[in-house]
């Protein structure tokens, strides 16, 4: 596929494995091998992997920017973070050139950002301690380590850097009317005015498909595209099944 990059991270034990799925995506400016002349001008925005982007006008609205870092969706009060108070920052969408990224997530006495998972438990480690090296479950402690750390960044960050959010496009209320909660029976024949949709867990699955199904029809017009969707939906029904058979 084009224009895009697929990165696996090796090395993961099963202790720190959601904590890096989770975490991993504050360092993409490091982890990303490049040195090409456009990897710093290469813009960055964060998601969850249950979040489906559904409007790419707006989106594309991050690459008008310059220096600073945009944040799609404000705050949504504060959070304690290292005994500091800070704004609480949500990672659907934070967008950065690369090294403004840097910029923000190299912490002092730091010469570059971690590129490993080793060195990324230890970036957490410093401000987190032991509960940095917990295994992470739904909810549980360390859930919202990466929310806290970006929040606690951006915020030390802007302390020395004037003029540093750009652009802030839309408050939490507002936010949650812009999405689609494809996790409950939704009703809309339109998505032209929704940012994204909120996507089920094991999607795979036959009757989690169905509610997601419209969600396709409606985001690609182009039927041999839905078809390709639900192809690739019924042969990973298909192994799923056989898995749990065996």
């Amino acid at each position: 596929m084009p224009h895009v990059v697929l990165l696996t991270i090796d090395g993961v034990s099963r202790n720190h494995s959601v904590m890096i799925s989770q975490t991993c995506r504050l360092f993409g400016a490091s982890l990303v091998q490049r040195v090409d002349d456009g990897w710093d001008e290469t813009y960055l925005v964060t998601s969850d992997s249950d979040i489906w982007p559904l409007n790419e006008g707006t989106l594309r609205g991050y690459l008008d920017l310059t220096e600073g870092a945009e944040i799609l969706h404000g705050n949504i009060g504060t959070i304690t973070v290292a005994g500091n108070k800070v704004p609480h920052i949500p990672l659907s969408y934070i967008g950065m050139k690369t090294k403004t990224w840097r910029d923000v997530m190299t912490r002092s006495g730091m010469i570059e950002m971690p590129k490993s998972p080793e060195e990324i438990i230890d970036y957490f480690f410093d401000v987190f301690g032991n509960e940095s090296l917990v295994t992470v479950t739904h909810g549980g402690v360390g859930w919202y380590m990466d929310q806290c750390m970006i929040s606690l960044r951006i915020n030390q960050w802007m302390s020395r850097q004037a003029n540093a959010i750009e652009k802030i496009q839309s408050q939490y209320g507002l936010f949650r009317k812009e999405r689609i909660d494809a996790r409950r029976v939704w009703n809309t024949s339109t998505i032209q005015d929704k940012l994204d949709a909120h996507l089920p867990y094991f999607g795979f699955e036959a009757d989690v498909w169905s509610m997601i199904h419209p969600l396709v029809r409606l985001m690609y017009p182009d039927t041999t595209i839905v078809q390709w969707c639900d192809n690739y939906a019924n042969k990973f029904q298909n192994k799923s099944d056989c898995k749990q058979n065996d």
